[in-house]
C-alpha cells in the first residue's frame, strides 16, 4: 500500500508541475539565518554517510594571533575590534559566513552551475555538499587543528574533494593534516599570497602553517611554490628561509616579466616533482586591494580578479589535479557592497569548475 500511496505523490507532483503557478513550498537551504549553504549545495552531515559526493565544502572560521604593528602580535582572542585600528586587522572567522552569503549570486539553483567559460554545467558532473561551519572560534590552535584535520579527514576518506573556507591562512594546515592522515601521500603546494609565511614561531598563526606542514611530513620543502609575493612585510628570516630550504616563490616582478602562463607552467613542475598531490590555496592578499579590499594585511600591486580566475583554470586544468583547496583571510569588515566575498565564491566556482571538467 505505501508504495502505490508514493507512486500516487509522484503522479500528481509530476502533474502540477505542468501547471503555470507554484507547486509547493520548500525549505530554504539555509546553515543559519540569512547564511545559505554554498551555492545553495545540499547540507551534508560528516558523522553521515558522505559517499558520492565529489566535492564538500567546509567552513574553518578560526583565527590565531594578530599582527599588532611591527614588532608584536595581540594575543588570541585580545586584537581590537575590526575597523578601530589601520594596522591591526581581525575578523577573518567570519569570513564562512560572508562567503556563503556571496555564494548566492552563482547559486546552482539558478542554471544547475552553466559556465559560458567552459561549456559545461557543475551540476552535470559534480555532486557537492556543504558541511557547515567547523565550532572552532573559540579554541586553542591545537584543538582547532584536531578538530579540523579530522572532519577533513572524514571528508578525504569518502571520497570528496575538500574545499575549505577560513579564517585565516592557519586553516590550510588543518586541511593539509587531514588530507595526509587519510592517504600518506606526498603534498605538493600552490599558494597565491603576497607573504611567504615562514615562520617557526608562534608556532600557530597564519604565517607559521607550512612550517608545522613541513614538522607532520605532509610537506617537503621543495615542493612548496608561492605566486603574487611582494611587499616589505616579508621578513628577512623568511628570505633566508627559501634559500637554506629551496623553497620556491614568484614574486609579482616576476609574473610581469615572464607571464602568469609560464610561472603558472614552472609552479606545477616544482610542485609535482615527485610528490603524490598537489594542494592549492588562495590567500586574499594575492588580489590587488583595489580589486578586492575586503584584507586583513593589504599589499598593494597585486592581481586583479580575472588574472586570478584564469590561472587558477591553467592550475586545475593540469592532468594531475588537486587533492584539496582552500580560501584564506578575507576580512568581511573591510569588504564594500560584498563584492570581495562574491570574488571568492567566484575562485571557490572555479575550482569546482575545473573537478568538473576532469569528470565531463
Amino acid at each position: 500500500m505505501s508504495r502505490e500511496i508514493a507512486d500516487a505523490f509522484g503522479r500528481a507532483g509530476e502533474a502540477a508541475r505542468r501547471a503555470p503557478w507554484r507547486v509547493e513550498r520548500r525549505v530554504e537551504s539555509l546553515l543559519a539565518r540569512e547564511t545559505p549553504t554554498f551555492l545553495e549545495c545540499p547540507r551534508v552531515d560528516l558523522d553521515g554517510d558522505l559517499s558520492g559526493y565529489d566535492a564538500i565544502v567546509v567552513g574553518l572560521p578560526f583565527e590565531s594571533v594578530i599582527v599588532k604593528d611591527p614588532r608584536t602580535f595581540y594575543p588570541q582572542g585580545t586584537a581590537p575590534p575590526p575597523g578601530t585600528d589601520i594596522y591591526s586587522r581581525q575578523g577573518s572567522y567570519d569570513a564562512p559566513a560572508a562567503i556563503r552569503r556571496a555564494s548566492i549570486f552563482f547559486s546552482l539553483d539558478h542554471s544547475g552551475g552553466w559556465l559560458p567559460e567552459h561549456q559545461l554545467v557543475l551540476a552535470e558532473h559534480l555532486r557537492l555538499g556543504d558541511a557547515g561551519d567547523l565550532p572552532l572560534r573559540e579554541l586553542t590552535p591545537e584543538q582547532a587543528l584536531e578538530q579540523g584535520a579530522a572532519a577533513v579527514e572524514k571528508i578525504v576518506r569518502a571520497g570528496a574533494v575538500p574545499l575549505a573556507i577560513g579564517g585565516d591562512h592557519l586553516i590550510a594546515l588543518f586541511v593539509l593534516a587531514g588530507i595526509h592522515r587519510a592517504t600518506g601521500k606526498r603534498i605538493g603546494v600552490i599558494a597565491y599570497d603576497a607573504h611567504l609565511d615562514l615562520s617557526w614561531e608562534p608556532r600557530y598563526w597564519a604565517g607559521s602553517q607550512w612550517a608545522r606542514a613541513m614538522e607532520l611530513g605532509a610537506l617537503a620543502p621543495q615542493n612548496l611554490v608561492q605566486i603574487g609575493v611582494r611587499g616589505t612585510r616579508n621578513s628577512i628570516l623568511w628570505q633566508r628561509v627559501t634559500e637554506e630550504l629551496g623553497v620556491t616563490f614568484f614574486s609579482m616582478r616576476d609574473v610581469d616579466r615572464l607571464g602568469l602562463e609560464e610561472v603558472n607552467r614552472r609552479a606545477l613542475e616544482r610542485a609535482w616533482d615527485a610528490a603524490d598531490a598537489v594542494y592549492l590555496t588562495l590567500d586574499v592578499d594575492a588580489f590587488d586591494p583595489a580589486a578586492l579590499p575586503a584584507q586583513k594585511y593589504p599589499e598593494p600591486g597585486g592581481f586583479g580578479g580575472r588574472e586570478i580566475i584564469r590561472s587558477l583554470e591553467q592550475v586545475l586544468g593540469h592532468g594531475g589535479g588537486i587533492c584539496g583547496f582552500d580560501f584564506n583571510e578575507l576580512g568581511p569588515a573591510y569588504d564594500h557592497q560584498h563584492h570581495g566575498a562574491a570574488l571568492a565564491a567566484r575562485c571557490l566556482v572555479e575550482v569546482l569548475a575545473g573537478l568538473a571538467r576532469r569528470k565531463a
